[in-house]
């Protein structure tokens, strides 16, 4: 997905029913336990975390949409925890996101549309708020329940809000002893800014997570991940749902890792020949290629390359 179809500007409004005719109703359940698959870019510029979105720095991002026009595979999450009545329409609460990595964090930008941005339960009850999450299991075991210390250990939900106040990991709020604190050279640490186009309001999230403390996935490697936004309308002590890029409503997905998708660490490569050559492609012809590069853990620099 280019980055410059979502800059800055509101996912679109649909209609009440827009995303359904009415003939149709849920789709099968099998129909989304495939997981989703979003591929990291490695990136050797650093993006400042500001909660603004530098062309510069995400253009070789990969991005993908929890749409709820689109559902499944984006779903909507129902219990006794949401008041209701849920979401409305896109511009009620969708969001679209990127990611890449470096040799020591991994990256993510939102772009999330709300059309009423209520933040005032944080943060004693922060999850009631709207905000979004960021559901990592890094070791991709697929734990059934991630909030315990054996899920905490490789993984967390890492939850921002939606008015740029101090992020919280889950792990955290739950005093374990895996618990990642937020902030600038912390264990992570996001940043937030909030604007409107023609009456929709929406707000752009930027965050860094330390790969070291979620279980230091490598180049050319799968982790777990999914995400969570939370809409809370109308102020009071809950929410009135919840858009997840991917899950099954009614089986806990909020702490159950084999309902996610995947984030895949896609490798890099610089190619160097060492010297310029015109060559016909019918030809045979063998290059230095000690000025080559990749962070692959299998790139060997000691060979030859060949057309």
């Amino acid at each position: 997905m280019a980055l410059a179809f979502l800059m800055l500007a509101p996912l679109p409004v649909l209609a009440d029913g827009g995303e359904d005719d009415g003939t149709g109703g849920a789709s099968p359940m099998l129909d989304i336990l495939d997981p989703r698959l979003l591929n990291s870019t490695y990136t050797h510029r650093i993006p400042i975390i500001d909660g603004v979105m530098d062309p510069n720095e995400w253009v070789n991002a990969e991005g993908t949409q929890a749409l709820h026009s689109e559902m499944p595979p984006a779903w909507e999450e129902s219990g006794a925890h949401i008041a209701g009545p849920g979401i409305q329409n896109d511009s009620d609460a969708s969001h679209r996101f990127w990611s890449m990595y470096d040799d020591d964090y991994l990256y993510f930008a939102f772009n999330c549309s709300d059309d009423v941005i209520v933040v005032d339960n944080y943060p004693a009850a922060f999850w009631r708020d709207d905000g979004i999450e960021v559901l990592i299991d890094g070791a991709f075991d697929m734990d059934v329940d991630q909030r315990n210390e054996s899920g905490f250990e490789d993984g967390d939900t890492f939850s921002i809000p939606a008015d740029g106040s101090e992020g919280i990991a889950y792990s955290n709020s739950g005093g374990s002893q895996y618990a990642r604190y937020w902030g600038p050279n912390k264990d992570w640490f996001s940043a937030v800014n909030t604007g409107s186009v023609n009456n929709q309001s929406y707000y752009i999230v930027e965050m860094a997570i330390r790969l070291n403390t979620i279980s230091n996935p490598t180049p050319a490697s799968t982790i777990g991940l999914n995400t969570g936004q939370n809409d809370d309308d109308d102020g009071n002590t809950s929410k009135e749902g919840v858009i997840r890029w991917q899950g099954i409503d009614g089986y806990e997905v909020w702490k159950n890792e084999t309902l996610w998708g995947q984030l895949y660490f896609t490798s890099a490569v610089t190619a160097d020949a060492g010297f310029a050559k015109v060559v016909n492609q019918t030809d045979s012809h063998t290059f230095d290629g000690t000025g080559s590069w990749s962070n692959h853990p299998e790139f060997d620099l000691d060979g030859t390359y060949e057309w």
